[in-house]
């Protein structure tokens, strides 16, 4: 083997975590697509359950339909857009009329600002569809997804990225939290309904343009990675350097779509391991 491949072989195998396994169930699969400034999550388990979490932007909806089309997503039987904002529900325009959509789901919060919002809710009223709130669950082949936030019938209190849903998928050992765009007030709210919140892979709010003030509280996540979805010299600034120095700074491994690509992580009876 030659020196690169035995250095590839040895990162593989430090990304991978020893876990109880998974008994008797098929491997789940993470996939963090890379569609620039947006977020486009797929989490799934071959033959039981497939979802997707937000569709990334509507420049980057061909390459999000590419990807699903090159990993055969065929039917989604949980379509969840965490907020109405473009950059999360531009995708949906794009998807073919041949993917099979079971339900489709939102904090049930409007937004007419967005010029695109109408052309939305047109779109979402062709499938079925629910609001979800804190309290609510969904069944996804073994796992079951919970929403943290927003706080039932409260959406309309906070901004738009502040009501975003938070939602946590726990695999044998491993927890995945997703943060939607939420903030600093919506996050120390939830830390307060939640003081025992934990994750193992974090999919980071508002593609790493967190306050880093904000992280200290966070760091009783113990996330073991960091995930953030963001464009390469993105007009916002994001991921915010001091946020990402924070993070380290507790131990937390970073890993963005705008430097090393669309993520892929499988969660086995081996425990989860990163494979791109």
């Amino acid at each position: 083997m030659s020196g690169s491949g035995v250095g590839s072989l040895l990162l593989y195998l430090s990304l991978m975590v020893p876990l109880t396994s998974v008994s008797g169930e098929a491997p789940w699969e993470l996939v963090v697509f890379d569609v620039g400034q947006g977020d486009a999550t797929l989490l799934r388990q071959p033959g039981a359950c497939t979802l997707l979490i937000d569709a990334g932007p509507l420049e980057s909806a061909a390459a999000l339909v590419a990807r699903l089309e090159a990993l055969q997503v065929r039917r989604l039987d949980h379509l969840l857009i965490t907020h109405p904002h473009l950059d999360h529900f531009g995708g949906v325009f794009a998807l073919p009329s041949q993917l099979a959509i079971n339900r489709v789901y939102d904090p049930g919060r409007d937004n007419p600002d967005v010029v695109t919002y109408t052309p939305y809710r047109e779109w979402r009223a062709r499938h079925p569809y629910q609001p979800l709130a804190r309290g609510d669950s969904l069944a996804c082949g073994a796992a079951r997804l919970e929403v943290l936030w927003p706080p039932r019938g409260e959406s309309g209190r906070w901004s738009i990225n502040d009501s975003s849903l938070v939602l946590r998928v726990r695999l044998g050992e491993v927890t995945l939290l997703l943060a939607g765009d939420i903030g600093p007030r919506a996050k120390t709210a939830l830390l307060e309904l939640e003081p025992q919140l934990r994750a193992t892979l974090l999919k980071v709010a508002h593609h790493g343009g967190d306050d880093p003030e904000v992280v200290p509280a966070w760091r009783r996540l113990q996330p073991e990675w960091a995930l953030i979805s963001v464009a390469a010299e993105n007009r916002f600034g994001a991921p915010n350097p001091a946020t990402l120095r924070a993070w380290r700074k507790v131990g937390t491994r970073i890993w963005r779509t705008d430097q090393q690509g669309e993520l892929r992580v499988v969660i086995d009876h081996a425990g989860y391991r990163i494979l791109q």
